[in-house]
């Protein structure tokens, strides 16, 4: 079965950034992380291929690279001169997963939810113009949609990533058509999920339904994955949606920003 797929090619330089924050906006680390995120689904890579991936000028590519070595977020192959994220990118990661009370929440839920479903279950959120899992539960079958914690998905061709674009406080990513997205996001706003049958990935049926926090608000997506042939429309309506819904209820964050 077919995995969420890190190898995808990622062209990320440009952030998404509300008006109040642009301003404030540096350059020089953006551009660092675009090289980082270039490294990020598929590794070795040289540095004319990050240039190509980032938009940048290979020496400024170069440079960002000698420096992100020397602070150890990356390291260079020494049989072929490539590069490649270091374990200093590792901690911030842990850091992340350890310190956010949503995942902590979400652990036992896609248990518990994959439990009773047995397919794969995985929380998403919104990473500048993807989505992103951050927590999840493969299926306890021999064939089953496979799960990697930090896989990527594309906001508008995956049932997590239309999920978060349903947020009203956030705009969808730069150079996508909002007239032709707005259907699909009424959609998810008035039934509160959304069912993907093969647009990312031919095969496989995805439910994502929105953890939210406070009105119009949509923190993460939490989401049922597997093959189509185990997911036919009677059992979406009769079971799947209804037991995604009630898992993702118990997520939702409480308003103003507040803890769990």
């Amino acid at each position: 079965m077919a995995s969420l797929d890190r190898s995808r090619p990622r062209h990320t330089t440009a952030i998404v950034t509300d008006g109040s924050r642009a301003r404030y906006r540096v350059q020089a680390v953006a551009d660092a992380f675009a090289v980082l995120e270039a490294l990020a689904p598929s590794s070795p890579v040289g540095v004319s291929e990050i240039a190509r991936r980032t938009g940048l000028q290979k020496n400024k590519a170069f440079r960002l690279l000698a420096t992100l070595e020397e602070l150890g977020y990356v390291q260079q192959v020494q049989a072929d001169g490539d590069y490649r994220l270091a374990p200093g990118c590792l901690s911030i990661a842990r850091a992340y997963l350890s310190g956010d009370p949503l995942l902590e929440a979400a652990a036992p839920v896609t248990r518990a939810l994959s439990s009773l479903l047995h397919e794969t279950v995985f929380l998403a959120v919104r990473s500048s113009d993807h989505a992103v899992t951050v927590a999840g539960t493969a299926a306890d079958r021999s064939v089953a949609y496979r799960l990697e914690i930090g896989a990527l998905l594309p906001l508008t061709r995956s049932a997590a990533g239309i999920v978060l674009l349903s947020n009203e406080q956030t705009p969808v990513p730069s150079g996508q058509d909002p007239v032709a997205l707005s259907g699909l996001l009424e959609g998810v706003r008035r039934n509160g999920y959304f069912v993907d049958s093969g647009m990312y990935d031919p095969g496989c049926v995805c439910l994502a339904a929105p953890v939210k926090d406070g009105p119009g608000g949509v923190k993460a997506a939490l989401c049922v994955a597997g093959p189509s042939e185990r997911m036919p429309a009677a059992a979406i309506e009769a079971t799947l949606i209804p037991s995604l819904l009630e898992a993702a209820s118990t997520l939702n964050l409480p308003p103003a920003g507040r803890s769990l």
